[in-house]
């Protein structure tokens, strides 16, 4: 349903003919509305151990709604 949706092509496990649909569509759609949230994706430029480090400071902290974690 979701790559009829989104304009994506389903392949058999192994075949790479298939074609792919972003997340962020169907996020927003399937989950953000029942949450309230809006999904985005933003560009990493720093190094990923660094903004994994990021992460976990915010996520030991807890989750809220208006967390900003870069």
């Amino acid at each position: 349903m979701l790559l009829k949706k989104y304009g994506g092509g389903a392949s058999a496990r192994g075949d790479y003919s298939g074609t792919a649909i972003g997340i962020i569509g169907p996020l927003n759609d399937l989950v953000g509305k029942n949450l309230g949230v809006t999904f985005y994706a933003q560009q990493i430029t720093e190094p990923l151990p660094t903004v994994l480090e990021k992460v976990r400071i915010q996520l030991d902290k807890g989750l809220c709604s208006h967390a900003y974690w870069f």
